[in-house]
């Protein structure tokens, strides 16, 4: 039984990711981040949707929302399993948040969504 929840779980977790970025991908900014949210109120202990939520919010130049996605991931680590966020989140949010070299005066520039395992 918990092995089938299981990859329920990760099929949900990867639908729910790999339709984000196409969404992105489409220049759908905001329903992308609107399905992350609302994947984490049903996964809100998955690390990569907070991750793909991070890095939606930062490269639509939310840096603000993004700041507060980062601290709700790390808060939900810590409650649920007692952990901190891995390496590739804390690189992801730090990446993020660099304004990019020919970024304009009045805001920043963001990369491209790197892909998200």
């Amino acid at each position: 039984m918990f092995e089938a929840r299981e990859r329920l779980r990760r099929k949900f977790v990867r639908a729910v990711l790999a339709r984000g970025q196409r969404l992105l991908g489409a220049g759908m900014a905001a329903a992308a981040i609107e399905q992350y949210e609302a994947a984490l109120d049903v996964e809100g202990g998955c690390e990569e949707l907070h991750r793909a939520l991070i890095l939606a919010q930062a490269g639509n130049g939310h840096t603000v929302a993004a700041a507060g996605a980062y601290e709700r991931c790390r808060a939900a680590l810590r409650t649920r399993f007692g952990m901190v966020p891995s390496v590739a989140t804390e690189r992801a949010w730090r990446e993020s948040c660099k304004p990019q070299a020919g970024a304009r005066q009045a805001g920043y520039a963001f990369a491209a969504y790197p892909a998200v395992p």
